[in-house]
């Protein structure tokens, strides 16, 4: 066991790291400004891990609303109190994200990062290939996939907004939404992102077989539903990490976007 010592030197430590954002909610407000916390994860992380004191800074999610700065004006072992000093606006979500439905764990990871990453949308489907029982996991119910979005905007130091989650019993969805800029990982595919001309300024789609791939069945209802391929790697990837990879191309591809667009001239 740790001794009281060693937790003091270790807390020390990670005070002197920047913190992740804390998100609070606007139900939490109980004054102009002031934030109440007393939900038993976030005070543990707060206490535990950050090791907080009073007066400390920390960076803010606030849930659907913005980014912000605040500081602990109250840390007690049932409640912690916070006062808003500065907000932002923060960055918009971007990304829908179609996922067959997967592993519980993998769907969970994907929820939490994909989150961080800038997902507006989740839309899980039961693909040709995936087990039927994964529908009926307990990530998909609100209290436990709420958590995850959570966790994700916390990490992310950018986005604020909740993604919405949607689950399906087929592809068919697809073709009553209007979803902009249509992609899906094709590992049979011949083109990457780069090989297409779309623009960032629209939200982007992108849709992720089951962990045993698409069927052809499915492959082709894409196309002709307007899903245009586009390979990643030629290694075969885990679900999770080949959606994290595209979304962290399309990040790169963004940000060039919009980089160019500040440096041209007028």
């Amino acid at each position: 066991m740790q001794s009281s010592q060693t937790r003091k030197v270790i807390n020390q430590e990670k005070k002197a790291v920047p913190l992740n954002n804390l998100f609070i909610f606007n139900h939490e407000e109980i004054e102009n400004n002031r934030y109440q916390i007393t939900d038993e994860l976030r005070l543990q992380h707060i206490h535990e891990v950050l090791g907080s004191q009073q007066g400390d800074s920390v960076r803010l999610c606030l849930i659907n609303r913005g980014l912000g700065i605040g500081k602990f004006t109250l840390l007690e072992d049932q409640k912690i109190e916070i006062e808003l000093l500065e907000e932002s606006s923060g960055q918009a979500p971007w990304i829908n994200l179609v996922v067959g439905l997967s592993r519980p764990p993998t769907c969970k990871k994907i929820m939490e990062h994909g989150t961080s990453l800038g997902v507006s949308e989740f839309h899980f489907f039961k693909a040709e290939l995936s087990e039927k029982s994964y529908s009926t996991a307990k990530i998909f119910s609100p209290s436990k996939y709420h958590q995850l979005l959570h966790l994700g905007l916390s990490q992310s130091g950018c986005y604020y907004k909740e993604p919405t989650v949607a689950l399906s019993p087929g592809i068919k969805f697809v073709e009553k939404q209007n979803f902009p800029n249509k992609f899906f990982l094709d590992l049979e595919g011949e083109h990457s992102p780069l090989d297409y001309d779309f623009t960032m300024d629209q939200n982007i789609t992108l849709a992720v077989g089951p962990e045993r791939g698409w069927t052809e069945k499915e492959r082709q209802y894409l196309i002709d539903n307007g899903f245009q391929g586009i390979k990643i790697a030629d290694s075969i990837l885990r679900t999770e990490i080949a959606t994290f990879a595209a979304l962290g191309q399309l990040h790169l591809m963004r940000q060039t976007q919009h980089r160019r667009k500040l440096s041209s001239p007028l």
